[in-house]
């Protein structure tokens, strides 16, 4: 985390000079192992938000979960892991897990998002227990980022209210900063 994080521009102006856009239109995502093997990985997330970034625990409940570091780090948003939604209408204990993770996100005014999505049962569970946003194969799969605009230009689901768009080119305009994408649909 630390040696990533210091390749990151020091400022808020110097990010958006170098990467083209606003730091609060990033999101980061990072799993528990960081946290786990990086002791300096909590003050590193501290300044990259300070910073405006988005901070987005991954995978939550996957590995070796502490519900202790949604206490030291404020994350602005859960990824329930696409292990638990598709399981969802055949396993209870599945189904448990997700409106747990939902209150929890609920409760303490973080965003959830579902990954693995890929029907429109699981679309309605997770609706219904009250999880914020979805990603998977039910809107699309992931892209090379040169398909961005492409992508965006279509509708995406009827159902959804708003598609999170954002741009993917760096300063120059021309060179994409990650090599592929997916898409969050607010539910």
């Amino acid at each position: 985390m630390t040696r990533e994080a210091a390749r990151l521009p020091l400022g808020e102006t110097q990010m958006k000079q170098s990467l083209g856009l606003e730091p609060r239109r990033l999101e980061l995502e990072i799993n528990e192992t960081i946290l786990i093997q990086d002791s300096d990985a909590v003050g590193t997330l501290h300044r990259l938000r300070a910073l405006g970034l988005r901070i987005v625990m991954d995978d939550f409940g996957t590995r070796c979960s502490s519900l202790s570091y949604l206490r030291r780090f404020p994350f602005d948003k859960i990824k329930i892991d696409q292990s638990f939604v598709r399981d969802l209408a055949d396993d209870s204990e599945a189904m448990a897990i997700v409106r747990a993770i939902t209150g929890l996100g609920s409760s303490l005014g973080i965003v959830t998002t579902a990954e693995g999505v890929a029907t429109n049962e699981q679309l309605a569970l997770l609706r219904q227990e009250g999880c914020t946003e979805v990603q998977g194969f039910l809107f699309g799969v992931a892209k090379p980022a040169t398909e961005v605009d492409k992508m965006l230009a279509r509708p995406v689901c009827a159902s959804s209210r708003k598609l999170r768009a954002f741009s993917l080119t760096g300063a120059s305009g021309t060179q994409p900063l990650i090599g592929y994408f997916a898409v969050s649909v607010l539910i």
